[in-house]
């Protein structure tokens, strides 16, 4: 009896032993069933992110590679942001682009995303366009190391105000005596100023051919040596007969740092009529442009009836210099991304037109 009951007690401690070991192994196998599960999903919803990222980037880039939404958009009137005219970069819309409120970049393209963009040359050199090295997130930081020479004309005895404001850009200087070199050479500079040059006709067409590749031209106070003639989709009058004028600023510009609404008086009032781009008119007749700016073949013409001009705050000689180093080129350091510590970082690129080179633009998208 005593053996029997030794027995059954061995019985039942198996029996306990046998379902703690099923229970056990039932457990494991979910718990590992749970862990694979888990796994799968995570790397399912990485990949669903990376290539979401990956979509929006083609489609923030084929935003960027357009002519933007209405063609000359600015910062009130735009619906899609786009840095092309004619197939080639723009200056004018790369600043804009810059100055725009990050937020509302965000908004425009539809995106959560954060978003930074730049451009590079076939050596992988940053290019400095517009006056602006990159564009998007305000924590990438690249900044402008170095910029590309422009070429300066100014006539014998005539103005230098820009040189007399101490600009700070490497300028190959012609004059009188070396027009015949400005022309053959003045296609290897991104940028032609030319003070108070009175050229004749066949200057402003040789000038003209410089515009269509690419070139752009600012010109000052009296464009030709006749007191009028055609200039490039304008008609210039000299009007030899008013002293100081004032002019009011009719329409912004990047490049052009003034208000809307606001008064600047300059010395003397030869101008430019009949075109477009007008930015600022005199006061006697406000069709007869002060400042003007327009689109010439692949390049921007700036005119201005005089450098030497007053603001309400005094002096402006910092105007022509800021408005030459938008229009001029240069390079950048590399964007550095180290402060943000992006994850998913992808990239897109595109080539672009600037000038004689092809250029590529890059985007990058990442959550983060």
């Amino acid at each position: 009896m005593k053996h029997r009951r030794d027995g059954r007690r061995t019985g039942r401690r198996g029996q306990v032993w046998y379902g703690d070991y099923i229970i056990a192994t039932v457990m494991f196998v979910l718990m590992v069933l749970i862990y694979y599960e888990f796994s799968s999903n995570l790397s399912q919803e990485e990949e669903t992110t990376t290539t979401d990222i990956l979509m929006q980037s083609k489609i923030v880039s084929n935003d960027l590679m357009s002519e933007g939404m209405p063609t000359g958009w600015n910062a009130t009137d735009v619906q899609r942001f786009g840095l092309s005219t004619a197939n080639r970069i723009d200056a004018k819309k790369m600043r804009r682009y810059a100055d725009i409120p990050y937020e509302k970049t965000l908004y425009r393209f539809k995106t959560n995303y954060n978003h930074y963009m730049f451009l590079q040359d076939r050596d992988g050199n940053v290019r400095l366009i517009g006056g602006v090295c990159g564009a998007g997130h305000p924590a990438v930081n690249s900044t402008m190391s170095s910029y590309g020479p422009v070429a300066y004309y100014s006539r014998n005895g005539g103005d230098e105000h820009l040189v007399a404001a101490g600009l700070g850009l490497p300028l190959i200087r012609f004059n009188d005596s070396n027009i015949t070199r400005f022309l053959e050479n003045v296609g290897d500079y991104p940028l032609a100023v030319v003070e108070d040059p009175q050229f004749n006709a066949s200057v402003i067409g040789a000038l003209a051919d410089y515009l269509r590749k690419g070139g752009n031209l600012v010109v000052t106070r009296r464009v030709l040596d006749n007191a009028s003639g055609a200039f490039l989709d304008w008609r210039y009058v000299r009007n030899d007969s008013c002293g100081n004028e004032n002019a009011t600023v009719l329409a912004e510009d990047p490049f052009v740092d003034l208000s809307v609404g606001s008064s600047v008086r300059f010395t003397g009032c030869p101008h430019i009529e009949g075109g477009d781009g007008l930015i600022a008119g005199f006061l006697y007749n406000e069709s007869h442009a002060a400042i003007a700016s327009w689109r010439y073949g692949n390049g921007w013409v700036y005119y201005f009836s005089d450098f030497s001009l007053q603001g309400q705050n005094g002096s402006l000689p910092s105007l022509g210099e800021e408005l030459v180093m938008g229009l001029s080129d240069g390079r950048c350091t590399q964007p550095d991304y180290a402060s943000l510590d992006p994850d998913n970082l992808i990239s897109s690129t595109r080539f672009i037109t600037h000038r004689a080179d092809i250029l590529k633009m890059v985007v990058y998208l990442w959550r983060g």
